[in-house]
């Protein structure tokens, strides 16, 4: 037996198509750059419009701020900083550590304490990543995942 498409089908794919593609366009215009940058001094986080504009800084704090990530949903950043790392035995200087924050750089809080360096986190929350089940990040370097 044949299959027979009517106008109406190929209008209706039509409307999906437009649809989609104006979700795309309007996703995409919302949509935010989380970067680091040292043009106040020493190294914070950033966010930007995908355009360029309306670029704001989140952390202020005399100790660098690195490696922003966003969450999934889009409403959280994680970073590592030296802010309130504890002082390396060996050379003197400040370990990092992982924090998290609002998209806006509201309600920063510290995620690991240890006396060695945390650093370069990663969301996982993408379909095709691979992650035990209730873990949603995965600290890069050594194996430590957070809840």
């Amino acid at each position: 037996m044949q299959r027979r498409y009517s106008f109406a089908h190929f209008l209706l794919a039509i409307i999906v198509a437009l649809s989609l593609t104006l979700l795309i366009v309007c996703l995409d215009a919302q949509a935010q750059i989380a970067f680091t940058s040292r043009r106040d001094g020493n190294s914070e986080i950033y966010v930007m419009d995908a355009d360029g504009g309306s670029q704001r800084r989140l952390t202020n704090n005399r100790h660098d701020s690195w490696a922003p990530s966003w969450s999934p949903g889009g409403k959280r950043i994680i970073f590592f900083s030296s802010r309130e790392g504890h002082v390396h035995a060996k050379h003197g200087w400040a370990t990092s550590e992982i924090y998290v924050m609002d998209a806006d750089g509201g309600n920063q809080q510290r995620l690991t304490n240890s006396r060695r360096n945390d650093a370069h986190p990663a969301w996982f929350g993408s379909t095709f990543a691979v992650t035990p089940a209730g873990k949603i990040l995965t600290i890069w370097g050594r194996l430590k995942q957070v809840d």
